[in-house]
């Protein structure tokens, strides 16, 4: 009897619950993640490489402009498990395979395609398509227009003969646009209803830009946009240009997440106290307080006085000198520098030796997970990969915490050490590298020589969605730190002079953490050197220094440990020998801010940067 009555008080908890679900649906939020990319006809990316860029984002819906025509669409669907598209007729200036496409995660409806009369090259075009996203329609168009003026061009024919037509309640735009967001022609859109997501995302275009992302010099600032409809009063919560270690095309990609009241008559006339884009303080019937994607899979989540849970990872950067086999060490040694560091997560530079890439070899010896990245990159870890993005990795913790974790491998040449001390070593690449005297000649030449890279990795990290997740960023920088090339050093004739390397100080100005000298702020006490190990102290052909990094930022952080790991114990605070590698290894310790602990984490969370 006491069974069935409890069986009875489960229904009839369940029932309770169902009921309260079906009470709060009209009032939930929709989020809406959408992406927009000129793929320059597929000249330099397959559609299976546009896919696996996209992957870690989980889109809804993407516009394509310049898209090849036949299933190209369709192939990058395949990758990211969206069965839908449409392809419309119009190539832009009638050149060949510029097509303009959607892809989406539901099914399409009312297809079409508008010509865009106006100013500038000729046809120029819109694809339209519906579908319905949380069981509400949506209406998105992908285009492709040329620059011009207020009332002259294709921005005009759009914003003045097609949105008006429009029907549907919540509308998205997308596209290349060749027009800064500033230029009369985005003012006319504007006029029409629709609102950029950039201030939204409180992005300052002026300093950036999409075009041309495989030649800065010839860039065009922002020219690709994301536009949605004032009238359904949405706010985009997240997304921004996505930069690529290696362009795919000629623009960049860009995304944005959308979130948009489910109920548009509650809506209506309502006024946010907060800031574009962020919930008020006291949320009420007529805000949305939290993404839907994320509101909807939590459950009972604990009080924020509960018991939190803190959790610690050890990230490891580590050069093994060309595959880890030139210094006549079975790669094993490689893996046992590894294991006795205790490091849960290694970015690994110089996988290639003289006879193949040893990274999945190294993979296989320690039983860890593998990411490969390009220019014989790699990243090792013993937690689940839950996201790949272009030089990095998203990994999760057994407390279900995730972090970022980048590896880098910056130019060696040229050498700003060797151009102060006019070394000039037996390496061929450096045979005509010209010697330097100065700071300021020091500043710009490593300026020119790795300055690019971490301008493209920093402008990735700020575009990832999840802003206080830690982010960890390790590698072979080959070029000093500021924090050591200092006054005091050069005084003591430690270095020639002092120096403030720029790439260190990008890192810190971005709000990075050096871990060395977060635990050692003395540089004459704790040097750190990680190069060489295959060199004396005196010896006159090199400059020994710290060159290898691990950075990292995120809310509530703390670094509680780091150490070199070397050859003996004089240079290093955990030996392995004899030593494989020419670069020591530098590892840190972290702890992880805590979390409230909770009933239920649906691991289906859609977060931008999952890969499950």
């Amino acid at each position: 009897m006491s069974a069935i009555k409890l069986l009875s008080l489960v229904v009839a908890c369940m029932f309770g619950a169902t009921l309260c679900l079906a009470a709060s649906e009209p009032d939930k939020p929709i989020t809406v993640r959408v992406a927009s990319y000129n793929v320059e006809f597929g000249k330099s990316a397959t559609p299976e490489q546009i896919g696996e860029m996209f992957a870690p984002y989980k889109l809804d819906i993407i516009g394509f402009d310049e898209a090849p025509d036949g299933d190209w669409t369709a192939r990058v669907g395949k990758v990211l498990g969206m069965p839908f598209s449409f392809a419309g007729k119009i190539s832009s200036a009638n050149h060949k395979d510029k097509y303009k496409t959607i892809l989406s995660r539901t099914p399409l409806e009312g297809t079409e395609e508008y010509e865009l009369t106006g100013r500038g090259w000729n046809p120029a075009s819109a694809v339209r398509a519906t579908t319905k996203i949380g069981g509400v329609p949506f209406a998105f168009y992908s285009l492709h227009i040329s620059r011009s003026g207020a009332t002259n061009g294709h921005a005009y024919s759009l914003a003045t003969e097609v949105l008006p037509k429009e029907k549907t309640a919540r509308v998205i735009v997308v596209g290349d646009f060749n027009n800064n967001i500033d230029d009369a022609a985005m003012k006319t859109v504007e006029a029409a209803g629709f609102r950029s997501t950039w201030p939204d995302l409180k992005i300052d275009v002026s300093k950036k830009f999409t075009y041309n992302a495989q030649d800065p010099r010839k860039n065009l600032g922002v020219i690709d946009h994301i536009f949605y409809n004032t009238s359904a009063g949405p706010r985009s919560t997240g997304g921004g240009i996505i930069e690529l270690e290696k362009p795919l095309s000629d623009h960049k990609p860009i995304w944005a997440e959308i979130v948009f009241p489910r109920n548009l008559e509650k809506a209506k006339g309502h006024k946010e106290s907060g800031p574009p884009g962020r919930p008020t303080n006291k949320p009420t019937a007529n805000t949305f307080s939290t993404p839907l994607r994320q509101e909807a899979n939590l459950t009972r989540l604990a009080p924020l006085d509960a018991q939190s849970e803190e959790s610690s990872v050890n990230v490891m950067s580590y050069n093994i000198f060309r595959g880890g086999r030139m210094r006549k060490q079975p790669l094993s040694q490689t893996a046992r520098v590894i294991q006795e560091a205790k490091a849960d997560a290694v970015g690994v530079q110089e996988t290639r030796s003289p006879t193949g890439d040893n990274a999945e070899k190294l993979a296989k010896l320690l039983g860890w997970n593998l990411y490969v990245g390009v220019r014989h990159k790699c990243i090792l870890t013993r937690h689940e990969i839950v996201g790949r993005l272009n030089g990095g990795i998203k990994i999760k913790l057994p407390s279900g915490q995730h972090a970022y974790i980048f590896t880098l491998h910056l130019a060696s040449n040229p050498y700003q050490p060797y151009q102060l001390l006019s070394i000039r070593p037996k390496w061929h690449k450096h045979w005509d590298t010209p010697f330097i005297k100065t700071e300021a000649e020091a500043i710009a030449a490593a300026t020119e020589a790795r300055g690019r890279e971490i301008e493209a990795l920093l402008q990735q990290i700020r575009s990832l969605p999840d802003k206080e997740t830690p982010v960890f960023v390790v590698g072979d920088f080959n070029e000093p730190s500021h924090l050591d090339w200092t006054e005091k050093a050069a005084m003591s004739g430690r270095h020639p002079i002092k120096v403030e390397y720029p790439t260190s100080l990008r890192m810190a100005k971005a709000g990075f953490g050096d871990a060395w000298r977060t635990v050692y702020p003395d540089e004459m006490k704790k040097p750190g050197f990680t190069w060489s190990p295959m060199y004396k102290t005196d010896d006159p052909t090199t400059h020994h220094d710290r060159i290898d990094f691990v950075y990292y930022k995120g809310k509530g952080v703390k670094v509680n440990a780091a150490k070199v790991v070397g050859e003996n114990k004089e240079n290093a605070d955990i030996v392995v020998s004899p030593y494989p590698s020419d670069h020591r290894a530098v590892t840190a310790t972290f702890a992880l801010p805590g979390q409230p602990k909770s009933e239920n984490l649906n691991a289906n969370n859609s977060v931008a940067g999952d890969d499950k």
